[in-house]
């Protein structure tokens, strides 16, 4: 079977490399060839190999190549992958951005089209997570509760064992090479909490409609947090009532011997919680190996004759606010009351069970307001 694969970074390179190997007993056997490796400049390429191109119209004109793997999750990503599907061609992405914002149009694309588009590696976990999600169709899962970014906890991490303050965490690690300023801190978690969230319930998500922040940080809250024995963590929180999603990500407060407490580098684990309050755990590290994994977990698949799934059945809102209450550890700007108080350490109070819109309504009076995890 001949493929194409589009980009020339760290992943594609790795992703040729195991098919240039013919190791893997599955491919070999589908003899699986890359017939075209769209680049942007030969000279600047990881790969060598005389199937460069950078005409995308080699792929899109050639009816032989069935299936195209799509790795730049580059602001042309989306286009790559609508203009592969309306060729007739199955897609294996891993892009993030496009997948979070266009999926919905995409997945028609392709059912209209009678093709497939693939997209374990948005996640990146090794295992196959959203195969095994889609297959479920008994149990619903109410909340996701994530870390998926590395990159923030680990600074979150390094402040609080070694009890440094806030941009010395961020100079050291961006010293050691582990920190890219190059985009703000989390910003990524926004596009994986949607793209999750699309599987789990099986509905487009609104990225407009996510809370996010980092603003809430300070180092005189790792302090308070310690006294009270939590960790902060930057976390991702989805969770479906009353057939809306609401979806939070935020650094929030653990408990010290919770789940989340211990995220450390590139560790990432999510937590499902079903309706019938079962739950289920995976932890993975977000890596090239594992992106690479899950592309080709996404190519056996579509080699082996597999039907595509389609992931959207529900048409939920995704909201600010879905009314669900939690507790807030909240220090107030001066001069400034409020009467939701459970208990009060020095310059902070622990609110009541309180909604992200009532929250909302008062943030005017808050200095710092950060959620607590249960």
């Amino acid at each position: 079977m001949d493929i194409a694969l589009i980009g020339d970074g760290i992943l594609a390179k790795r992703f040729y490399d195991i098919i240039d190997s013919k190791k893997n007993d599955i491919l070999r056997s589908n003899n699986i060839y890359i017939k075209y490796i769209l680049v942007d400049g030969f000279k600047e390429c990881l790969i060598n190999s005389y199937n460069l191109t950078k005409n995308f119209e080699d792929i899109i004109s050639d009816n032989d190549i069935k299936v195209v793997i799509e790795t730049t999750d580059s602001k042309h990503s989306y286009d790559y992958i609508r203009r592969s599907l309306e060729a007739g061609k199955n897609v294996i992405t891993s892009s993030i951005y496009a997948i979070s914002h266009f999926y919905n149009k995409l997945e028609e694309l392709a059912i209209n089209m009678h093709t497939g588009l693939y997209i374990e590696a948005s996640i990146a976990s090794g295992i196959p997570i959203i195969s095994n999600l889609i297959n479920m169709s008994n149990e619903r899962i109410n909340v996701i509760k994530a870390s998926l970014d590395g990159t923030f906890n680990y600074a979150l991490s390094y402040m609080q064992d070694y009890h440094v303050k806030y941009n010395n965490a961020l100079g050291h690690l961006y010293n050691e090479g582990i920190i890219d300023f190059s985009k703000p801190l989390g910003l990524e978690m926004i596009d994986k909490m949607a793209i999750l969230s699309i599987v789990c319930f099986k509905t487009f998500i609104d990225v407009n409609n996510i809370s996010y922040s980092t603003a809430n940080f300070t180092d005189e809250l790792i302090e308070v947090a310690n006294l009270l024995n939590y960790k902060v963590k930057f976390l991702g929180i989805s969770s479906f009532n009353n057939d809306k999603i609401s979806i939070d990500i935020a650094p929030m407060l653990i408990k010290d011997d919770a789940l989340f407490s211990n995220i450390k580098g590139n560790h990432n684990i999510i937590k499902f919680e079903y309706e019938n309050n079962n739950t289920n755990i995976l932890a993975f590290d977000d890596n090239i190996e594992n992106k690479t994994k899950a592309l080709i977990s996404d190519l056996i698949y579509v080699i082996s004759n597999n039907k595509f799934r389609p992931i959207i059945k529900n048409n939920y809102n995704t909201v600010i606010d879905n009314y669900e209450k939690n507790r807030y550890l909240i220090k107030l700007k001066p001069y400034n009351e409020f009467n939701q108080i459970e208990r009060q350490i020095g310059n902070f109070i622990i609110s009541n069970y309180m909604s992200k819109d009532e929250i909302n309504n008062l943030k005017d009076k808050f200095e710092i307001c950060v959620r607590i995890v249960e």
